[in-house]
C-alpha cells in the first residue's frame, strides 16, 4: 500500500474527532491526572516547594513576568538554562496551581495528537479501522506511562517538549507524504521550539534533515526540489534559534550553542566518576543557581586566568577528552552504561524520582507501564509491520532518525527519565500495533516473541547496582527540605510537626542508604531541638563518612558548641574543626563568614 492510497484510506475512515472511543479515552486521561496531581499536591512536598531546576525555572518566570533581570540569566551573560520555557511559565506567574493546570491541558493535547499521528504513520500498513484501533491503543499506553503524567506536575520543559515533539513529528510525517515547503518551515519551526526548551534535541535537526532527503525521493526524484525542502527546514530551525544565538553572542562576542552548560554536562558524563545517568563529580556541582560560578572558578583556578563562559565551557569538554582519550577501556564502559540506561526502566531522577514519589503518592501506580514493556511492545510492531510487506521505509527513516539522534545525545552526555521523553512518540505507535498483534489474530511467532522480550529482560537488569537507591534516598532528603519550606511559606518555621515529618522522610533515607551524608546531617540539625544526644551521634556519624559534604563540618563544629549536654560539649574542638575547613577552603568559599563566626562563638 503506498503513501497516496494510505491517505485515501485515512480519508475514507471516519475522522478521529469525531470518534467516541477517543474521546472517552481523554476523559480517562483527564480523571487519572487529576487523581494523580492532587496526591501529588497533598503528599509530595516537592510538588509545592519547588527545587532546583523547577525552582530556578519558577523565579526566571517572576523576573520576567516583573520585567526584571533574573540574578543568575541576566542580559549581560549567555543562556545557562534553556530559555522558552520560563518565558511559558511567565504568562502564569505566580500561580503554581495554574502552571501545572496548564500543563495538564498540554499533556491531554499531547495525548490527542500522538493518536493522530499514530492513525496517519500506521496508513500505509493497516486497513483503516485497524490503524484506529491500533492508534486508541497507543494512546492507552500512553496514559499508563507515569513519567508522563508525572512529569506533568513538575515545573519542568518536559510537558512542552512532548507537545513539540510529537507535533513536530506529525508534521514530518505529513512532509513525507506530500512535500511541500510550507511544512517544512512549520516543522523547522516547531523542532527549533523543542531544542529551546531541551537542548539534548538539538541532534533532531541535522538528523531528521538527513532522513527528509534520502525519504523524499519517492514523490520528489531530483535532488532540487529535495535540497530546497531540507534547506525550507534547516533555515527555519536556525531562525528559531536565532534569538538566543544572539544573546549569547551579544553577552560575550562568542557563539555558544543554546546554553552555556553543555561543556560542564559533557564532562559530567564522561570523567572518573561518571555514571549512565547524572553524577555530580563532587557536592561544589549540587546547587543547580551555583553551578554556572562553579563552572568558571574551577576553570579559571585550574588554568590562572579569568575565562568567559565559552572558554569555561571548552575547558570542561577538554577536561572530557583528555579523560576519553586516556582511558579507552573506561570510557567504553561508560558509553554501555549509558545505553543500558537508556534502555532501562528505571526511570532516573534525583530531585524528580518516580520510584520515591510513588511511595509517598500511591496513585502514580494506577499508570504501571514500565519501559521495558514499551521496549517488548515496539519491537513486536515492528515484526508486525515488516509482516504486512507494506512501504515503511519513508515512515521507518523518520522514526530511526528521530531516535537515532535522541539515542547519540544520551551517549554523548547522559540519560535522565524526563532526557528520553521526546523520544518515546516515536515508540508508543508502534508499541499498540504490538499489543494488538499480541492479543489479535495474527499472534507473533516465538523467535520474535522471545527477541522482543529480550529486551524486557535487560531493561530489568540493574546495571547501576546500589546507584539507583542512592538516588531514591536522595529524593527523600529534598522531600524533607520540601517540608520545610512549605513550612516557611506558612510561617511555621519552628514547628514540631514539621521537624517530625521532615524527621521523619529523612529516617525513609537513611533506610535505604544509611550512609546518606546529608540526610545525617538534616536529621542532626532536626533533633538538636528536642534530642541533642541523638544530635551529636547523628553528625558523628556522618564525620566519619568519606564523603566531602561542609555542612557536615559546620554542624558537627555548631552542635559541640551548642549542645546544652556537659559531657559532649567541647569547643576547642569545634574550633579546631573549623579553623581547618578555612585553611582547607580558603576564605572566598560561600561558607567561609560561617566557620568564623563558630570561631567567634566559640571564644
Amino acid at each position: 500500500m503506498g503513501p497516496h492510497q494510505a491517505l485515501q484510506n485515512t480519508a475514507k475512515s471516519s475522522s478521529l474527532w469525531r470518534d467516541r472511543r477517543l474521546w472517552i479515552l481523554i476523559g480517562v486521561a483527564a480523571l487519572l491526572r487529576l487523581a494523580i496531581g492532587v496526591d501529588l499536591w497533598l503528599h509530595d512536598p516537592t510538588t509545592r516547594a519547588l527545587l532546583s531546576d523547577s525552582s530556578y525555572y519558577y523565579q526566571w518566570a517572576g523576573a520576567l513576568s516583573g520585567g526584571a533581570d533574573f540574578a543568575f540569566e541576566n542580559p549581560g551573560q549567555p543562556f545557562w538554562m534553556p530559555p522558552l520555557y520560563p518565558y511559558l511559565l511567565s504568562v502564569l506567574f505566580p500561580s503554581i496551581k495554574g502552571m501545572l493546570f496548564a500543563q495538564g491541558v498540554v499533556g491531554l493535547g499531547t495525548l490527542a495528537l500522538l493518536v493522530r499521528f499514530s492513525e496517519r504513520l500506521l496508513a500505509t500498513a493497516l486497513s483503516p479501522e485497524s490503524t484506529r484501533r491500533v492508534a486508541l491503543a497507543a494512546g492507552a499506553l500512553w496514559t499508563l506511562y507515569a513519567p508522563v503524567i508525572y512529569f506533568e506536575n513538575r515545573l519542568l520543559g518536559v510537558t512542552v517538549a512532548l507537545f513539540l515533539a510529537t507535533l513536530t513529528l506529525d508534521l514530518l510525517l505529513g512532509l513525507l507524504r506530500r512535500p511541500a515547503l510550507r511544512l517544512a518551515v512549520i516543522a523547522g519551526v516547531t523542532c527549533g521550539l523543542l531544542a529551546l526548551i531541551r537542548p539534548n534535541t538539538l541532534l533532531s535537526i541535522p538528523a531528521v534533515a538527513i532522513a527528509m532527503y534520502v525519504a523524499t525521493r519517492t514523490n520528489l526524484p531530483t535532488a532540487r526540489p529535495r535540497l530546497a525542502l531540507v534547506a525550507s527546514f534547516c533555515a527555519a530551525a536556525l531562525l528559531t534559534l536565532a534569538p538566543a544565538l544572539a544573546k549569547n553572542h551579544a553577552a560575550e562576542g562568542e557563539w555558544i550553542p543554546l546554553t552555556a552548560n553543555s561543556g560542564v554536562n559533557f564532562y559530567f558524563g564522561n570523567n572518573p566518576e561518571a555514571h549512565g545517568t547524572f553524577h555530580a563529580p563532587g557536592p561544589e556541582w549540587g546547587a543547580i543557581e551555583a553551578q554556572r560560578s562553579t563552572s568558571i572558578r574551577l576553570a579559571e583556578a585550574a588554568l590562572g586566568r579569568k575565562l568567559t563562559h565559552g572558554e569555561a565551557s571548552d575547558y570542561w569538554y577538554d577536561q572530557a577528552f583528555e579523560w576519553l582519550a586516556s582511558n579507552p577501556v573506561n570510557a567504553a564502559q561508560v558509553v554501555a552504561l549509558k545505553l543500558a540506561d537508556s534502555l532501562s526502566s528505571t526511570e532516573f531522577g534525583i530531585q524528580y524520582n518516580l520510584r520515591a514519589s510513588r511511595e509517598v503518592a500511591p496513585t502514580l501506580w494506577s499508570a504501571p507501564l514500565p519501559f521495558g514493556l514499551l521496549l517488548f511492545l515496539a519491537a513486536l510492531g515492528i515484526v508486525r509491520i515488516r509482516a504486512t510487506q507494506s512501504e515503511f521505509k519513508a515512515e521507518g527513516l523518520l522514526l530511526g532518525s528521530w531516535l537515532a539522534a535522541g539515542l547519540l545525545g544520551a551517549l554523548l552526555f547522559f540519560t535522565y527519565s524526563r532526557f528520553r521523553l521526546p523520544l518515546l512518540p516515536t515508540l508508543f505507535p508502534l508499541a499498540g500495533l504490538g499489543a494488538m498483534a499480541l492479543f489479535g489474530a495474527h499472534k507473533p511467532k516465538p523467535k520474535a516473541l522471545a527477541l522482543s522480550a529480550l529486551l524486557l529482560v535487560q531493561s530489568l537488569i540493574p546495571f547501576e547496582g546500589t546507584y539507583t537507591d542512592h538516588l531514591r534516598s536522595h529524593a527523600f532528603v529534598d522531600m524533607a527540605h520540601a517540608v520545610e519550606a512549605n513550612a516557611i511559606a506558612r510561617r511555621e518555621t519552628d514547628s514540631d510537626k514539621v521537624r517530625a515529618e521532615a524527621s521523619a522522610l529523612l529516617m525513609r533515607a537513611l533506610a535505604i542508604t544509611p550512609g546518606n551524608k546529608p540526610a545525617l546531617v538534616m536529621l542532626a540539625r532536626l533533633l538538636s531541638h528536642s534530642d541533642p544526644t541523638a544530635a551529636l551521634d547523628a553528625i558523628e556519624r556522618a564525620a566519619l563518612l568519606p564523603i566531602t559534604y561542609p555542612l557536615a563540618d559546620y554542624w558537627l563544629a555548631r552542635l559541640l558548641i551548642e549542645t546544652p549536654l556537659p559531657d559532649r560539649s567541647d569547643k576547642q574542638r569545634a574550633v579546631q574543626i573549623a579553623q581547618n575547613w578555612l585553611l582547607q577552603n580558603g576564605q572566598d568559599h560561600d561558607l567561609a563568614g560561617d566557620f568564623q563566626q563558630l570561631i567567634q562563638w566559640a571564644q
